[in-house]
């Protein structure tokens, strides 16, 4: 993915240029400021739903908890990466792209876009008696696997995996916070 290459490409830069930091706060301040955001910028768009490009993401953040752990002479393998990252707390980029999906959602559901082609591409799930079932959406059956990645099938999902705990119609603010206290708070 071109995304990848541009993030390793940053993040070698950010080495090398940062090779005598000391201070690790610092250190993850620079990488989520300059890397990450290459990483996030419009996922709910291109988030990928294969294994493998998951992976290939992900791997621009294993190197810099790689990084950080020859700075601090710990040694890291893959066994102890999501330890470190909980440490450090710093969520799996699919963990955050999951959150930018149900940002996306609620933005649409509130009609924070000028756009009636997004608005009517969710599907509300309005069932016939009262049931145990809480999916507020029922997004569309996906029969091939690129529209199974599709923004609007993915991010119906994400959201009917969580709606016991977020709220729609929180203020932006308010659902951000409480987003970030359902995904996060294994961290």
């Amino acid at each position: 993915m071109d995304i990848t290459k541009k993030s390793l490409k940053t993040l070698g830069f950010m080495k090398r240029t940062c090779k005598d930091f000391k201070n690790i706060a610092v250190l993850k301040n620079i990488y989520k400021t300059v890397v990450r955001p290459k990483l996030e910028y419009a996922s709910p768009i291109w988030s990928p739903h294969q294994k493998a490009y998951i992976n290939e993401l992900e791997r621009v953040q294993r190197k810099f908890v790689k990084f950080l752990c020859t700075k601090t002479k710990v040694e890291c393998n893959s066994s102890n990466y999501t330890i470190f990252c909980h440490q450090l707390k710093l969520p799996s980029l699919e963990l955050r792209r999951t959150y930018f999906d149900l940002v996306f959602i609620h933005n649409c559901v509130n009609s924070k876009f000028d756009s009636r082609e997004l608005i009517t591409a969710i599907n509300y799930h309005v069932p016939s008696r009262n049931l145990r079932h809480k999916s507020v959406f029922r997004p569309a059956i996906a029969k091939i696997l690129v529209r199974k990645g599709s923004v609007f099938i993915r991010c119906q999902n994400n959201f009917n995996q969580y709606a016991d705990s977020l709220e729609l119609s929180d203020t932006l603010q308010a659902f951000k916070e409480n987003c970030k206290t359902v995904l996060f708070t294994k961290m």
